[in-house]
């Protein structure tokens, strides 16, 4: 049996690849691929970081709207509940109105002649200062109402009179009948009855001055 016999006479340096594609000129191809993937990764996570930033800025301005669309429906829910607070407090008032348009008259028909009235006066008590409902986290703005659902008024009448007889007429027609659904008491203070002596026109002529306290029905708030 015949046997081949193969026998290489090159070298080792001698021998070369049996690709047409030599490894040196393929290994500058791959680096450039891969620098050119990674400089396109790159691009496209500088453009999402864009986009993102974008974004952010977009949800802040729309916060920063609905902060300061919700602060403006806070304040008007406040002012509508101060509104409606001073509402109430004025129908209190208006439900508690006394008038004394009557009463006045009748007086006035009344009043002994020897009286001469020189002051009329009806004393209430100065609006009270009542703190009103407040939004959360804000002052309670101050507002005017009565501070218990009855208040009490009174009258004073000052005049001048020639003696204490006409005086005691004027304390008996208030405290007539007549006048009692709408005077309680009425009443001299001390000191409040004194005698003094005309100078107009150097007549020299004494009288008497006088103060009435009346107490009058009180104000029903309801």
């Amino acid at each position: 049996m015949n046997k081949a016999i193969h026998l290489n006479l090159l070298r080792a340096e001698e021998r070369v690849s049996s690709s047409r594609v030599r490894l040196h000129v393929m290994a500058p191809v791959f680096a450039a691929v891969v620098v050119a993937g990674v400089a396109l990764w790159w691009a496209w996570l500088w453009t999402q970081t864009l986009m993102a930033q974008s974004q952010t800025r977009a949800a802040d301005d729309a916060i920063g709207q609905l902060q300061a669309a919700f602060k403006r429906a806070t304040d008007t829910t406040g002012r509508e509940q101060e509104l409606k607070q001073q509402l109430a407090q004025v129908e209190l008032y208006r439900h508690g109105a006394a008038r004394y348009g009557v009463f006045l008259r009748k007086l006035a028909e009344q009043m002994p002649a020897t009286i001469q009235l020189t002051a009329l006066e009806f004393v209430e008590p100065p609006p009270q200062v009542i703190a009103a409902p407040a939004p959360r986290g804000k002052k309670a703005p101050p507002s005017f109402g009565p501070s218990s659902p009855e208040e009490p008024v009174r009258l004073r009448l000052s005049g001048r009179t020639p003696d204490a007889a006409s005086l005691d007429k004027l304390l008996g027609v208030l405290r007539a009948p007549a006048f009692r659904e709408t005077i309680e008491t009425a009443t001299v203070p001390k000191g409040a009855f004194r005698q003094e002596q005309d100078a107009r026109g150097g007549s020299g002529q004494e009288f008497f001055r006088f103060d009435v306290e009346c107490t009058l029905k009180r104000r029903v708030f309801e």
